[in-house]
């Protein structure tokens, strides 16, 4: 058995010349190469550079074992793998001119609980809903209320935890009697911080299908909106029918931080609009 070393935290400091120099006395037989660390051994080297760094390992005696890359392939955002193909594709292509045997990559992370999701109880429960309320989980109400596991009906496309997080989340859902359809409103985070991205909308002819729910659709841009622009709302206006933020028709109005700037008209498939209406 031979060992190696990962530069990863140990040796992330040490440059080319001193990692091999450190394996030559500790007697590590290789080592992977870590991006980002003191090495500077990246994708971005000329093709000289490429040539010269060869060199110098293969007169160590140590090994280049490989190249360890954080190209992720957990995001459920298919645009977001692409792009870390594309950046292993990099990797790799640096793995052969230097003579490394591979390439790391991770899946990183389980997003499968991270996004919107949801559960219910029987309405006839509402008045004693302890312990009959059930999470959505992989096509059933199985989980309980409290501590079940979900699957979210829109899941996070980027890590929560990242800098770069894309999530939707914050949803609103009123019955459109217009519409005769459940439609649900919801934020879009681009970034940890939670900055909005825009005012998303998707609509559902059962509550009791998860599944049913829309690809959403975005209504407005964040920058169509107030500094304060979480939380979207759609309000009924018709007094007579009893409308609420729970039951609106044709016409209302939508808000966004409480605030109403906007009034919203809801059409049938080919149903068209003019300004007398």
């Amino acid at each position: 058995m031979q060992l190696g070393i990962v530069t990863y935290q140990i040796a992330a400091d040490l440059d080319l010349t001193s990692l091999i120099e450190l394996c030559q006395q500790t007697h590590m037989a290789g080592f992977e190469l870590r991006t980002t660390h003191a090495h500077g051994v990246e994708p971005t080297l000329s093709r000289a550079e490429r040539a010269a760094v060869r060199e110098q390992i293969a007169d160590s005696g140590v090994l280049l074992w490989g190249l360890g890359s954080v190209c992720e392939y957990d995001s459920p955002d298919a645009a977001v793998v692409k792009r870390n193909i594309d950046e292993t594709a990099r990797f790799v292509e640096l793995a052969r001119d230097l003579g490394a045997r591979g390439v790391k990559v991770r899946p990183n992370r389980l997003h499968e609980q991270q996004g919107v999701a949801v559960a219910g109880m029987p309405g006839r429960d509402r008045d004693q809903p302890r312990d009959k309320v059930f999470k959505w989980h992989r096509g059933r109400w199985t989980e309980p209320g409290i501590g079940g596991h979900v699957t979210p009906i829109f899941p996070a496309m980027i890590d929560w935890h990242r800098a770069d997080a894309d999530a939707f989340w914050g949803p609103s859902i009123h019955w459109n009697t217009h519409l005769n359809v459940w439609v649900m409103l919801l934020n879009r985070a681009k970034d940890k911080d939670w900055a909005q991205e825009g005012i998303y909308i998707s609509f559902n002819r059962s509550l009791s299908d998860p599944a049913g729910w829309t690809k959403p659709v975005k209504i407005l841009d964040a920058g169509e909106l107030e500094k304060s622009r979480w939380y979207p709302q759609v309000v009924g206006t018709d007094a007579a029918k009893r409308e609420t933020d729970k039951l609106a028709g044709k016409t209302a109005r939508l808000f966004v931080a409480g605030l109403s700037k906007w009034e919203i008209i809801f059409l049938r498939p080919g149903e068209q609009h003019t300004q007398e209406q």
